[in-house]
């Protein structure tokens, strides 16, 4: 069997041509190396209404491959949130840990200090100067251990 986990066009043609020439799905997962579930999940999955096409199957796969992709977007309710779990003292490695925890959407701690640093309010020594010092001083601390 192969490891790799996505079909490759060629795979998806023969899927497409094999079965037109008198060929069992279970026969057409031995060929390819792939198990029979791949092969029937393929053509359930990619068929239309004029069977099962390769290219109209590569083409579907990328769109649900593109579109599990989808970046969460930094929206204004989002920020509220994460700013006031920053006025609590949380890291922002603490704010992304206990988002998920609590089921809420978040971005990665990565996202939360691009906003740190690019706050007006930060150069000034505003509202997350403690936040991010304390974060700063915790990854010392770390590294001498």
């Amino acid at each position: 069997m192969k490891t790799n986990k996505h079909l490759t066009q060629e795979e998806r043609y023969t899927i497409e041509r094999m079965p037109k020439e008198g060929y069992t799905q279970a026969r057409i997962a031995e060929c390819l190396g792939r198990s029979p579930g791949t092969v029937s999940r393929e053509i359930r999955r990619n068929s239309g209404q004029r069977g099962y096409r390769h290219k109209q199957a590569q083409r579907k796969a990328e769109d649900r491959r593109f579109a599990s992709r989808r970046r969460v977007k930094f929206t204004p309710a989002m920020q509220a949130k994460v700013e006031a779990y920053l006025k609590d003292d949380l890291s922002p490695e603490q704010v992304t840990g206990v988002m998920r925890r609590n089921g809420e959407q978040t971005v990665s701690h990565e996202r939360i200090y691009q906003h740190i640093y690019a706050d007006d309010s930060f150069a000034r020594g505003g509202s997350y100067a403690s936040v991010s010092l304390a974060s700063a001083a915790t990854k010392i601390r770390l590294r001498c251990f």
